[in-house]
């Protein structure tokens, strides 16, 4: 009976610090978590790069990425993050993004990244990237929208040399 006469007596500001608690309490925990990877693509022409994007949603943790054994690391990981709130709902993303060079055609397995998150650990499922001949050269765009940095291996243009000035 004391107990329930404490909570009665509790003043204003004990209350809300109550309710915000309980609030946000039932936010986090009322999160769906999940741990996913998206690919630019899943079939490609030889000599195009790949970008490998592992996403934690409404977590954090720590990400392992897989070996990458028949793909050559171009760039990465840039990571990124984001938090959004619309209509009271919160969601936080935190992404690892991998830039990847076939080393030879074929099909391929990108095997599960593995997220450490608290104690329990989280996989993605694995992915398979198909690398077909490219003997014409064709350069893909990524679908992803972002620059896929090919200005590494482009030949620029030699300046042409000057000719001399010479006064009259």
């Amino acid at each position: 009976m004391q107990g329930l006469f404490n909570f009665i007596n509790m003043n204003k500001a004990q209350y809300i610090l109550l309710f915000t608690f309980l609030f946000l309490a039932h936010v986090c925990y009322s999160q769906d978590r999940s741990f996913h990877t998206k690919v630019s693509a899943d079939t490609l022409l030889m000599g195009n790069f790949l970008e490998v994007t592992f996403t934690l949603e409404n977590t954090t943790g720590k990400i392992e990425p897989p070996s990458f054994e028949s793909f050559e690391l171009i760039n990465g990981p840039a990571q990124s993050s984001s938090v959004s709130i619309i209509n009271g709902n919160m969601t936080q993303h935190h992404s690892y993004t991998y830039v990847l060079q076939a080393k030879e055609e074929g099909i391929f397995l990108i095997d599960p990244a593995i997220a450490f998150v608290g104690e329990e650990v989280i996989k993605t499922d694995p992915i398979q990237i198909v690398v077909l001949p490219n003997p014409d050269g064709i350069i893909q765009t990524p679908k992803s929208g972002r620059s896929s940095n090919r200005e590494w291996d482009e030949v620029k243009p030699q300046a042409k040399p000057k000719k001399p000035i010479t006064k009259l």
